[in-house]
């Protein structure tokens, strides 16, 4: 999944943020426990608010990962 996120990650530079988070380190336990990370990979999307609008757990193709993104930049 790390090089389907990170060809998105460049698509949508500037327009989305991107928090790789290690669950593993103390800094990250509070955003795990937020978003009841209990596996991984997991992915949480948040809308400006901080509202979840999609989240999953464990990798997927990158077909389905990018129509599970939807449109969220101008890249794709």
């Amino acid at each position: 999944m790390q090089p389907v996120v990170a060809n998105l990650e460049r698509k949508c530079a500037g327009e989305v943020t991107f928090i790789h988070a290690d669950v593993d380190q103390r800094k990250y336990q509070e955003m795990a426990s937020k978003y009841r990370v209990n596996a991984i990979p997991r992915f949480v999307f948040l809308d400006p608010s901080g509202k979840v609008v999609k989240q999953w757990v464990g990798t997927t193709s990158k077909a389905e990962f990018d129509k599970s993104m939807g449109n969220i930049c101008a890249g794709q």
